[in-house]
């Protein structure tokens, strides 16, 4: 059987691992999934011509309430980055900056919980 190293878990690590689960509890699958993985799945282009540019415009395919948005020029060259907004008011954690590693690792346990896991015996020599 594979040994696991416990660690010490910090006092503002173990804060933000709470803070994650109790916005987690209102989150959608596909908040959490996007989330978790630290992307989205975007689909196609949307695309509207004024003169002399592009807005393009893409949705996040898991359908989380991401969206981005840039601006190209005739050429096809990008005049803005992607600027994403997230129609979920949920989404972000307002107040309380970036996730941490730990609220990431938080994420992961929970998507672990969501999905069946196989427990597998580690053969001893």
């Amino acid at each position: 059987m594979t040994r696991r190293r416990l660690r010490a878990v910090p006092r503002a690590e173990a804060a933000e691992r709470a803070l994650v689960r109790e916005a987690a509890e209102k989150w959608k699958k596909a908040i959490i999934e996007c989330r978790a993985n630290g992307n989205h799945q975007w689909d196609g282009w949307t695309a509207a011509h004024r003169r002399g540019f592009y807005d393009v415009s893409q949705r996040c395919r898991r359908r989380c309430g991401a969206e981005r948005h840039t601006v190209l020029d005739e050429a096809g060259y990008q005049l803005e980055k992607w600027k994403p907004r997230y129609t979920d008011p949920s989404y972000l954690m307002h107040g309380h900056g970036r996730m941490t590693a730990a609220g990431k690792a938080e994420l992961r346990l929970i998507m672990l919980a969501m999905h069946s896991v196989i427990e597998v015996e580690d053969e001893t020599a």
